[in-house]
């Protein structure tokens, strides 16, 4: 997920938790607000009617109960310890007309006169039903939160995807590098101090992976033309004392010294190759036909591997491809691929190979499990069963394929290792 949407997803459900919070209070705010105001009406409503009746106590349908919710009562209190009593309820008083309750503010106040008789007075005032305000409050609070959440959530989005273009150019840039090209200049100006320094860095570090790249490509380069000569020549020591006199012990250790020097000579020309190729020096460019490479190493690997017995499938064949290319490197990609296809495969086996406009595909049967996609590629990556391989084929085919910008891709389908490479670019 991106840096925007996280922030975005984060701040809408901090919303979600703020706006019940906020409803809950501002619904308990204006229910103390109505009371209030409520209250102080109930109370004027009271010394009025408590006036009137130590005027003219003898008025009694005057302070009797009406039988609605704005009505008041005043009982005579028998318990002369009761004094200086008030209080506040809300209560549902039951109306005959409508045969319904109705909710009211109700003040319980007591009072004496002048003969020091105690009374208790109950006024009435119809108020707010409080299910109606939760009700007319929810849909409130739900049309503000939608609107709200809206407006924020667009304005924190445009806030943030303009803010956040110099880190977009940025990220970008790191994945249009490729280790062993030319640094593109970064032009992503701005404002922000973070976003300023991670630029400088990105740079810096760029720079820097483009020294040590280059300073490894020269030291394999050098290692291995050094290393080349004198194993030439111990090469060449080995095969003449191997004909001079020695006894049968002597041939065997010089046989096993001659097979290990052949292998470090192999494996260094393999290194000077990919040194060579990440170093551009194969420039020659010319039309490489496809079918002819393929065709060959079909033919040069079916006669080393005949052992097997692999079954052999080209597909696509009847057509010429070709491609502009250099024809060393063009030779060495297919080889090893083939050769890679016909090393790792079983007895009995099968190979598939189809060849079309843009793509070469290698199907092969060899072991029941896929491979590791992000080390397949990988140099000094071979199989246990197989100690004469250097490990580096498939380094060198990846090598190539970046060279030229082509795709090279694996996969395993149906128990058959594939690996598919496209020439456009």
């Amino acid at each position: 997920m991106k840096l925007i949407w996280r922030i975005i997803t984060r701040v809408a459900v901090l919303m979600l938790i703020v706006f019940p919070l906020w409803g809950f209070f501002f619904y308990k705010m204006m229910i103390n607000e109505v009371n209030d105001e409520t209250d102080d009406n109930l109370d004027l409503f009271a010394e009025e009617i408590i006036k009137n009746f130590l005027v003219d106590k003898n008025n009694t349908k005057e302070f009797s109960w009406n039988g609605t919710n704005n009505s008041y009562i005043i009982e005579e209190l028998n318990n002369s310890d009761i004094d200086h009593f008030r209080e506040y309820s809300n209560q549902d008083i039951f109306i005959p007309q409508k045969k319904e309750d109705e909710p009211a503010r109700v003040l319980k106040l007591s009072f004496s006169d002048n003969e020091g008789k105690k009374y208790l007075i109950t006024v009435m005032t119809p108020t707010v039903e409080s299910k109606d305000l939760i009700e007319a409050i929810l849909h409130s609070v739900i049309i503000l939160f939608v609107s709200l959440l809206s407006v924020i959530l667009i304005i924190v989005g445009l806030v943030l995807f303009r803010n956040m273009r110099p880190l977009d150019k940025l990220i970008h840039w790191i994945d249009n590098y490729k280790l062993g090209e030319n640094v593109a200049d970064l032009n992503n100006p701005t404002e922000i101090s973070e976003f300023r320094k991670l630029n400088e860095a990105a740079i810096m570090f760029a720079k820097r992976n483009e020294d040590v790249f280059l300073q490894q490509k020269q030291f394999i380069g050098n290692a291995s033309h050094e290393i080349q000569t004198p194993i030439a020549v111990c090469l060449n020591r080995l095969e003449l004392l191997a004909n001079s006199d020695l006894n049968e012990n002597q041939l065997n250790e010089v046989i096993k010294t001659k097979k290990s020097l052949d292998y470090l000579s192999k494996l260094n020309k393999s290194l000077l190759f990919i040194t060579k190729i990440d170093n551009g020096q194969f420039v020659n460019n010319s039309k490489v036909f496809i079918n002819e490479i393929i065709e060959k190493c079909i033919e040069d690997y079916s006669e080393i591997y005949s052992f097997k017995n692999i079954n052999i499938t080209l597909r696509g064949m009847d057509k010429e491809y070709f491609i502009k290319a250099d024809s060393t490197l063009i030779v060495s990609l297919i080889s090893n691929l083939v050769r890679n296809a016909f090393i790792h495969n079983i007895e009995n086996g099968e190979i598939i190979i189809e060849l079309n406009n843009n793509s070469l595909i290698v199907k092969n049967s060899g072991k029941k499990e896929a491979l590791d996609k992000n080390k397949i590629f990988e140099p000094f990556l071979h199989s246990s069963d197989n100690k004469n391989s250097t490990g580096l084929g498939l380094a060198i085919v990846k090598s190539i394929c970046r060279y030229y910008k082509y795709d090279i891709e694996y996969s395993f389908v149906e128990e058959k290792h594939i690996f598919s490479l496209n020439f456009s670019h």
